[in-house]
């Protein structure tokens, strides 16, 4: 995971997000890693902006519904992102 601070707008921006192909799929080792690392950014944002916090990212075509539905985020057109209850949610279901 690559992460991208824009503190003007109280936001972080995931700028890479990745899991190993063995980790991707049906018959993946461990699960729940991208989940873990949105919820890391996340507590990273909180540290940083405190209740206005931001994470943001642009997800590919194929995965912007599934991170809309799977973790809550909201469209902001090209991009997607969490804040407010919904952040702090994905804080305390990924507990990091």
């Amino acid at each position: 995971m690559s992460l991208k601070v824009h503190r003007d707008e109280m936001r972080i921006e995931i700028v890479l997000l990745a899991c190993s192909i063995e980790n991707m799929g049906k018959n993946k080792i461990y699960d729940r890693i991208a989940g873990n690392l949105i919820a890391f950014a996340c507590r990273e944002a909180i540290k940083l902006f405190g209740a206005d916090a931001c994470v943001s990212l642009l997800p590919k075509t194929e995965l912007k519904k599934y991170y809309i539905s799977q973790y809550g985020m909201l469209d902001a057109g090209r991009q997607i992102y969490v804040e407010s209850n919904s952040l702090f949610n994905l804080i305390k279901e990924y507990k990091v």
